[in-house]
């Protein structure tokens, strides 16, 4: 319930998650493909406006890394795009 006041979400409905992870930036993969962890974060930015469509109660939180070289701004506008 502390970590839902900090949020200001309501603890009586479900919260759903999503940590980035940073490690994605010394991966072959994303040696080879550049674009990984932003496809994989738009990607989960669409499934959770889908589920939120679906779920009107259910509250939706995404944690950037601490070491994500990416701003604030960066996320928000990838999730005005995916229509989160």
């Amino acid at each position: 319930a502390e970590a839902c006041a900090v949020l200001g979400l309501d603890p009586s409905r479900p919260v759903i998650g999503y940590a980035t992870t940073f490690a994605h930036g010394f991966s072959a993969v994303s040696a080879r493909h550049p674009d990984y962890h932003d496809a994989t974060t738009r990607a989960v930015l669409t499934a959770f406006a889908e589920l939120a469509r679906q779920h009107p109660d259910w509250q939706f939180v995404v944690r950037p890394h601490p070491g994500e070289p990416r701003s604030l701004p960066v996320f928000q506008r990838m999730a005005d795009e995916a229509g989160a």
